[in-house]
């Protein structure tokens, strides 16, 4: 339901109420409680053994592409060491495909959140991304575009690297720049969110599920202020 106030149009309160909690809950990340792989999963299938494979162990370089078409170097940025120098060379390659995802992953949540009312952003977010972070950022989409409010800026994932590789599981850390975020209404008033750090490092859990779907992010966590980057 819509409120008019001197003959405009505005958004009701509970709308950007719930605008402000489904964002809440985006900037804290999105946690499972599993310990042996993802809950809760849409995809087809169950995490699988990633094959063996081999690759360049230098720095990865990002020119990669995504769902919109536009490069991820300015969202996601890899350390000059994305992984341990102890890391094997089918760890390396696990690590680099997960990455790619994390990649996909951050690409996607900016895009989703500057621009909620797009059509249908779910075919893109599980493009990269599984249960429960999933359906996370689908709902936070959808509560972003029936409150009508966008996010203005660019959040920026910096120093990513793998810490674990085990398996089917890669575990990521990075630290996220929100400083240039900000969100507004659509009249350009800023929506005020609950305290947050503008910098804090972020952990995400990226899990191999087969050839035709490939890896996916499941969980992103928020460690804290505790650990600002």
């Amino acid at each position: 339901m819509n409120v008019r106030r001197h003959g405009v149009l505005r958004a009701a309160p509970w709308r950007i109420a719930g605008c402000v909690t489904a964002l809440a809950l985006l900037v804290s990340g999105c946690t499972s409680t599993a310990s042996d792989g993802p809950t809760g999963q849409s995809v087809s299938g169950s995490p699988v053994a990633p094959p063996p494979s081999v690759v360049d162990a230098s720095p990865m370089q990002s020119g990669l592409t995504g769902s919109i078409g536009q490069p991820f170097i300015t969202t996601v940025l890899t350390a000059n060491e994305p992984w341990p120098r102890s890391f094997t060379a089918e760890q390396q390659a696990n690590a680099l495909s997960a990455i790619s995802a994390f990649t996909g992953y951050a690409e996607v949540v900016n895009s989703a959140q500057q621009d909620p009312v797009a059509p249908d952003w779910a075919a893109a977010i599980r493009k990269f991304t599984a249960d429960p972070t999933a359906q996370l950022l689908i709902d936070s989409a959808k509560s972003l575009a029936q409150g009508r409010v966008h996010q203005i800026g660019t959040a920026i994932y910096s120093d990513t690297r793998a810490t674990a590789a085990i398996d089917n599981k890669v575990t990521l850390v990075a630290c996220v720049d929100q400083s240039s975020v900000e969100f507004r209404d659509e009249y350009g008033k800023p929506v005020t969110l609950p305290s947050q750090s503008q910098r804090n490092t972020s952990t995400a859990s990226v899990y191999y599920y087969g050839p035709e779907i490939g890896w996916l992010v499941s969980e992103v966590s928020q460690i804290g202020e505790s650990q600002p980057c």
